[in-house]
């Protein structure tokens, strides 16, 4: 399970990659110059970092600190783990026996 996890977080961030760049060709050439930075950072973090540092961890950091900087209330990133959390919570499915325990007139009651 935490194979598929990080199998769908790699599938996410090499699609948002390619999706830049393929946004890049058809803005022009300006884009990738202003990716500089970024790509600059994640390359000293990488190569000049005391301990080591998933490509996953950062790429999710970065996509965090993109739309905490919108200060948009209604912009939040969810990644795959949490994202899964949020839609079985929709769906109603959960795991587990299937029973409700509570303390009724002191007691320890279990329903069923």
């Amino acid at each position: 399970m935490k194979r598929n996890k990080r199998f769908l977080v790699i599938i996410v961030i090499l699609s948002s990659v390619i999706g830049l760049f393929l946004f890049a060709r058809i803005q022009g050439g300006d884009f990738l110059s202003e990716l500089g930075p970024l790509i600059a950072a994640y390359r000293a973090i990488q190569n000049e970092y005391i301990g080591k540092v998933e490509p996953s961890q950062l790429m999710e950091g970065a996509i965090k600190g993109m739309i905490e900087s919108l200060e948009d209330p209604y912009s939040h990133w969810m990644n795959a783990e949490v994202y899964q959390e949020m839609k079985q919570e929709k769906e109603g499915e959960f795991g587990g026996v299937g029973i409700q325990i509570t303390i009724e007139d002191d007691f320890l009651t279990i329903i069923s």
